[in-house]
């Protein structure tokens, strides 16, 4: 059971366990625009791992193309400088402590958007 292996200290989280304690924890990182201020009712979900080399052309484009939206990159625990070049241009991030895979990193921008009631 969970509880036992916590007690042993032998955990492997399920991605649902690993965002229950991100959420909890409150361990989130937002630049540029403010939590929770929305300009729009859509929202894209950008996750993301490791995508120093992509993500500013991303939203870039994003921005260019698609003002009427909302964004929200979802940095999957990278191990290059995605998280830094998100901070340095301000763009809106969610950094999570641990890596989820891409169906956690997506999980979490659902709840971002519930939580913001995008559509």
């Amino acid at each position: 059971s969970l509880a036992k292996a916590k007690a042993t200290g032998f955990v492997i989280p399920t991605w649902q366990d690993a965002l229950k304690e991100f959420y909890k924890q409150e361990v989130i990182y937002l630049e540029g625009k403010v939590w929770g201020l929305r300009t729009s009712d859509l929202l894209i979900i950008i996750p993301s791992y490791n995508e120093s080399g992509n993500i500013e052309k991303t939203i870039k484009k994003i921005e260019e193309h698609t003002p009427e939206f909302d964004y929200v990159i979802i940095n999957d625990c990278s191990t290059d400088n995605t998280l830094e070049i998100c901070k340095r241009n301000q763009f809106n991030v969610i950094d999570l402590p641990i890596n989820l895979g891409i169906g956690g990193a997506v999980q979490t921008g659902y709840q971002y958007a519930v939580r913001h009631g995008y559509q």
